[in-house]
């Protein structure tokens, strides 16, 4: 199998999402299933929205080579694999379909069955719409000046 991390701040970093905890879970796993770990592909520091992460992009050019030395990708949870809904079925499409390898979220299993790949597009899809949703509010906080009524206004 290959595994892909990613982390993209120190927040995440202390909220058990660092590099190093994410390769913890996913080696005990591995151990567990007897999985043997073929190649690893880390993003440190970069953007879950953004498909140009340089090791996602190796890692994708590699399941479509034709001597791809795995046939699985894990992670401990969709978000690590992509935080926009579109890039997420796009690429887990191409790499079901088109290159045979199976991606799996090993703290968010779900069965390879219909009612499984909706379960995982939808927890896909609530962390996409998370992250719109906080940029949202950033995005507002940072572009409204407060703005004080005079009839509140003490003198």
């Amino acid at each position: 199998v290959a595994l892909y991390v990613r982390c993209s701040t120190e927040e995440q970093a202390t909220e058990g999402l660092s590099i190093e905890g994410q390769r913890s879970v996913l080696h005990a796993y591995c151990k567990v299933k007897g999985l043997e770990i073929v190649e690893e592909f880390v993003d440190e520091g970069r953007s879950g929205r953004l498909a140009g992460r340089p090791e996602f992009q190796r890692m994708i050019a590699t399941a479509k080579g034709r001597q791809r030395p795995w046939d699985a990708i894990l992670v401990i949870k969709w978000e690590r694999f992509a935080r926009s809904v579109e890039d997420a079925a796009a690429y887990k499409s191409v790499l079901r379909n088109r290159c045979g390898v199976e991606l799996v979220a090993v703290q968010q299993p779900s069965e390879d069955t219909a009612t499984g790949r909706l379960v995982g597009s939808l927890q896909v899809f609530f962390v996409g719409f998370g992250a719109a949703l906080k940029g949202l509010d950033n995005q507002h906080m940072h572009s409204r000046t407060p703005a004080v009524s005079a009839s509140f206004a003490r003198p």
